[in-house]
């Protein structure tokens, strides 16, 4: 333990010492502010990967992590604290934490502490490399999301990520060659297109997280099986990202988002369990055309192409359960997420086509249709039968029978009435005057219930995220 006191105090007492020198070069304008925030992040989130490697007891620095997360998340919070160079705050640095914690907590035992240094040094290095070649070479730049990032950066952050995989002293290594070379290649092309994903500084999150799911879904789980069914999937994805943008399918992050979801499914689970995802989307695509004339709206995105948060919000728990979970546990959970996410889908499309009576669950009042919290009959009848498609594809893979059937889509209705509960009671409602609600701001109007960061993606993701953790629940005990 004194040993440890001893690592943590030179380790700490180095970052500190860092952050004072970049703060002074900062001020100084020796240094540009991008260049001193690299090296700063190099050096703390570099430390945090060597950490684990040292210590004898993860204890203390679990402690210290949880202590520092919450003053961060303060200090940033504050405005006061941590804002970048364009005035918007920092949240960077205080959202690699998050990740790191929970490696910390999950992987404490020395034979699986490379789970959270290898992680780790790729967010302090890949990142890194990243942001200084993306500066420093001119190379076409690009959108998935609110953040530019560069073709010469994507680049960078690829090949150092595939480097660490395969220099990395891991279990990995006694893998032969080629695989462990394809392998990692596959790795840093999925995590790259993470990082691309990610802004106002989540893909400190999404980089070390993801980095941690695929390994252990390398190391412990079947993706060493599906290595060859990956690659193809790979090749199919790029075609189709082309595709869906210029058909106004998806958004350039919609794409690359549904791109990357299939192919890690494709990787931790098997090539079949890619179906469910192409029933989801092909059908929710269909359907939205027979409700793009509609003139309601279920949310300010309806009748745009899906972008990255949209596909998210419906397929990241999918990805989640098939990265994550036991077999077994893994394609239920998949099933039902997906069951959920297709029913609130079909809901939604064929209540604003229909135009029938709809009902506030809230206030008991007629509204538009496609508010959300709003029910119908046509939009009710919509996901029961979504629920049952879903769960016939999915069923269908395990060789489940009708009652297994029967089970996943009862979960995807439920889900269905839990995003309607969730859209009626915390979704950001408007309202024009003493007029009718709306779930969009048009024309400047104000909030008038709800949160406003409770958006309707936001709550997809909630309720599904709430079901499948439940229906997991009384699997398990049933």
């Amino acid at each position: 333990m004194h040993n440890d006191t001893t690592i943590l105090g030179v380790l700490g007492a180095a970052v500190v010492l860092l952050t004072l020198a970049m703060d002074r070069l900062d001020r100084s304008g020796r240094w540009p502010q991008w260049l001193s925030r690299k090296v700063l992040h190099v050096g703390a989130v570099g430390a945090c990967a060597i950490a684990p490697m040292l210590l004898d007891d993860l204890g203390t620095l679990t402690l210290v992590v949880g202590v520092a997360e919450m003053v961060l998340l303060i200090a940033v919070g504050s405005g006061r604290f941590f804002r970048e160079a364009s005035g918007r705050p920092g949240w960077g640095i205080a959202l690699f934490p998050l990740p790191y914690l929970v490696l910390l907590l999950l992987f404490p035992t020395p034979e699986h502490r490379w789970l959270i240094a290898l992680p780790m040094s790729v967010l302090a290095l890949s990142d890194a490399a990243a942001a200084l070649v993306g500066i420093r070479v001119a190379s076409v730049g690009y959108h998935l999301t609110s953040d530019r990032k560069s073709i010469a950066g994507s680049a960078a952050f690829t090949l150092t990520t595939a480097g660490l995989v395969l220099l990395w002293p891991s279990p990995l290594n006694a893998w032969p060659v080629v695989p462990l070379l394809a392998a990692a290649i596959l790795l840093s092309v999925l995590l790259a297109a993470a990082e691309a994903l990610g802004s106002s500084g989540w893909d400190n999150v999404w980089v070390p997280a993801g980095s941690a799911a695929m390994l252990v879904a390398l190391q412990y789980g079947d993706a060493w099986h599906h290595l060859g069914s990956a690659w193809i999937t790979v090749c199919i994805a790029m075609p189709f990202a082309w595709l869906s943008v210029r058909k106004s399918w998806l958004t350039l992050g919609g794409a690359v988002s549904a791109a990357l979801l299939g192919c890690a499914v494709v990787w931790a689970q098997g090539p079949q369990w890619i179906i469910p995802l192409v029933v989801f989307f092909a059908s929710s695509t269909l359907l939205g055309r027979l409700a793009r004339r509609s003139r309601a709206t279920s949310d300010a995105k309806h009748g745009r192409p899906r972008d990255a948060e949209q596909v998210w919000s419906n397929g990241g728990v999918y990805l989640a359960a098939a990265l994550l979970l036991p077999e077994e546990l893994a394609r239920f959970a998949m099933a039902i997420s997906m069951a959920v996410a297709t029913a609130d889908t079909w809901a939604s499309e064929i209540g604003m086509a229909v135009r029938g009576r709809t009902i506030d669950l809230r206030s008991g009042r007629m509204v538009a249709p496609g508010l959300s919290g709003g029910i119908s009959l046509a939009g009710t009848m919509g996901a029961a039968a979504g629920a049952v498609v879903l769960a016939i594809a999915a069923a269908s893979l395990f060789r489940g029978d009708l009652v297994t059937v029967g089970v996943i889509a009862a979960w995807g209705v439920a889900g269905m009435v839990i995003d309607s509960v969730l859209g009626a009671w915390f979704q950001v409602r408007y309202q024009v005057g003493k007029g009718a609600w709306q779930d969009q701001a048009v024309g400047g109007v104000l909030a008038r219930r709800g949160f406003a960061w409770i958006t309707n993606d936001r709550v997809n993701l909630i309720s599904i995220a709430l079901i499948t953790a439940l229906a997991l629940i009384v699997y398990k005990n049933g």
